[in-house]
């Protein structure tokens, strides 16, 4: 059910970057203005999972699940409603707000209520929501490409509702064998004995966090800027119509998928259970691929769409080390949701950062040199993962905690 919830999540953000191409094309905004809309939805999501993830740690995360996720099929339904820009902007930022209540409750759940035999293979499986949340908002996307673009916000609203419904109804079915657990937890479980208290500011800097985040950041800008622009740039770049453009994209989340196998591979077998290390191996990889989408426009489409491929897959193998594995450290600190909460704010900042700036950089120096500026980021965030190395190895070689 968490599988469903947050792969539903997803697709009510991400069908805003899947309409972009037709929103621009059918002449609603400028490619700067819808980037600017993408932008304070991505401010208002990173700074509430700030928030959210503190709050997440103390208050029960089902009934924070369901407040986020009715909210947003709301939201979705109004932005359907609406052509104005401001308006549209605030309801998109509010939409940021109720999305930024649902991850780091999913996370919590599995790391402190699902069983621990089954946890490593359920942050495995919840990592496919990113790919398949926006591979279904894509094909909503190119559904409604040769109709009125805001449809899709009725469509993946009217699948949020019903997934709201599924999840009450589950959360009813479980709630007094959860209760029975938290009640009896102390007498059933070692667990509450291995809690360590220490500052949050103290933690972050010990296991080096405070650095690997700027990492983090500049992933989001990657990640998501990418993602939202590929159907525009594809489009401006080799002529294809909206819905082409589209359903080339739709390849990235398919191939997104794995990701999470990537990751967990290299995390297994390469870095020797090192998250932070994984990272700093995927990113120096994505560097390739951006350094031939520096052709783009000379280089056949389909090997601009394999190397966009090659890049989209680094970032969402390295968002699954993040989003995923590396808050999984902190269980016994009480901290897995805070921490889950500051990488996803650290992330959505640079996805702010990228949708509007990707967008301002295409218009002013156009897609090639956007490329520059991409592997340049890239390279900056090998540096800290590279910086924040040492500290994360002597935190995790102290943990008895097993992912």
């Amino acid at each position: 059910m968490l599988w469903v919830v947050y792969t539903t999540a997803y697709i009510g953000r991400a069908n805003y970057a899947a309409s972009i191409v037709t929103i621009i094309k059918q002449g609603i905004f400028t490619n700067t203005q819808a980037g600017l809309i993408g932008t304070i939805y991505f401010f208002c999501y990173g700074g509430w999972q700030l928030v959210n993830g503190m709050i997440t740690d103390k208050v029960s995360p089902f009934k924070i699940i369901l407040i986020g996720l009715t909210g947003s099929a709301v939201a979705n339904i109004f932005m359907g409603l609406n052509s104005n820009y401001v308006v549209m902007a605030v309801i998109w930022g509010l939409n940021g707000i109720l999305q930024a209540m649902i991850w780091a409750p999913v996370l919590y759940i599995i790391s402190n209520i699902i069983h621990s035999d089954l946890r490593y293979k359920a942050c495995l499986y919840i990592a496919s929501t990113f790919p398949v949340g926006t591979l279904i908002a894509y094909f909503l996307a190119m559904i409604c490409s040769n109709l009125k673009w805001n449809y899709v916000f009725f469509m993946s609203a009217s699948i949020m509702f019903i997934v709201v419904f599924l999840f009450f109804l589950t959360y009813k079915k479980v709630n007094k064998l959860l209760t029975y657990r938290e009640v009896s937890s102390n007498e059933k479980t070692k667990e509450p004995s291995n809690k360590i208290n220490i500052k949050l500011s103290k933690l972050l800097v010990i296991s080096g966090v405070s650095l690997v985040i700027v990492a983090v950041m500049l992933h989001g800008m990657l990640k998501e800027g990418i993602m939202t622009w590929v159907p525009t740039m594809i489009s401006e770049t080799y002529q294809t119509t909206p819905a082409f453009s589209i359903f080339i994209t739709m390849i990235l989340p398919i191939i997104n998928l794995g990701g999470a196998f990537i990751s967990t591979f290299i995390f297994e077998k390469l870095s020797k259970r090192n998250e932070v290390l994984s990272s700093l191996f995927i990113m120096g990889f994505a560097v390739l691929p951006l350094s031939v989408i520096l052709f783009i426009g000379e280089i056949p489409l389909a090997v601009s769409i394999v190397m966009l491929s090659l890049t989209t897959v680094s970032m969402s193998a390295f968002n699954h080390i993040y989003m995923t594995l590396a808050p999984l450290r902190f269980k016994n600190y009480n901290r897995t949701a805070t921490i889950t909460g500051i990488f996803n704010s650290v992330t959505y900042l640079g996805c702010a950062t990228a949708n509007f700036g990707f967008g301002w950089l295409s218009n002013i120096f156009g897609w090639r040199n956007s490329v520059f500026f991409w592997i340049g980021i890239a390279v900056i965030a090998v540096f800290f993962c590279m910086i924040s190395l040492k500290n994360w190895k002597k935190f995790t070689q102290n943990l008895d905690e097993e992912i």
